[in-house]
């Protein structure tokens, strides 16, 4: 058999291709998009290899453009304290968001 290619064979299969190509955006990670540092440390594989199966098949699951709601047990109690301190701060309050 002739390598199409120069260079060393290829050390991911095709399943593992199809698998870190789909699983991304059909699945959230923490409540979360996924990133090529996630999908990487999650699959072994280097985050140059996930960049680059996701850049030969367009893939850009941190721009999906609908929402995913948080799987947070607790989301909805976070939300309505972060709302409260918006909507009816306390005197000379300051708000920070780390993330």
């Amino acid at each position: 058999m002739t390598n199409l290619r120069p260079g060393r064979p290829r050390s991911i299969s095709d399943e593992e291709v199809a698998s870190w190509s789909v699983r991304p955006l059909n699945e959230t990670r923490d409540g979360t998009h996924w990133t090529v540092r996630t999908v990487a440390k999650d699959s072994e594989l280097s985050r140059t290899t996930v960049h680059r199966i996701w850049q030969a098949f367009g893939l850009q699951p941190h721009r999906q453009r609908h929402f995913k709601l948080s799987t947070d047990p607790f989301f909805v109690e976070k939300v309505r304290d972060i709302a409260g301190l918006y909507l009816n701060p306390p005197d000379k309050a300051m708000v920070l968001c780390c993330g």
